[in-house]
């Protein structure tokens, strides 16, 4: 009887450090989880630091004294003109 609770203590014990080592949510599968998610919260700063910055530059076209600020900023970006104008594109070698 004591050699039968033993085994099946010893087999509880093996099955327990397997789950612990290799299992479901193991150890390892738990540390890489914590790496991702140290990645993706350096991520998030990076991305809310670009946020701010854009908020910023937003802030100041609408808080600008000239009206033709916005106009300015969006004809640059996206390389629009006007009917009387002629874009000119230089490609660097």
């Amino acid at each position: 009887m004591k050699k039968a609770l033993l085994a099946a203590l010893i087999l509880s014990l093996l099955y327990l450090q397997g789950r612990l080592w290799f299992g479901h949510n193991s150890l390892s599968e738990i540390r890489q989880l914590q790496a991702e998610v140290s990645e993706l919260q350096s991520e998030i700063r990076v991305q809310r630091e670009i946020n701010e910055q854009l908020r910023a530059q937003l802030d100041s076209l609408r808080d600008s004294d000239n009206p033709d600020a916005m106009e300015e900023q969006i004809r640059e970006r996206l390389g629009l003109t006007r009917e009387d104008e002629t874009f000119y594109l230089f490609i660097r070698e």
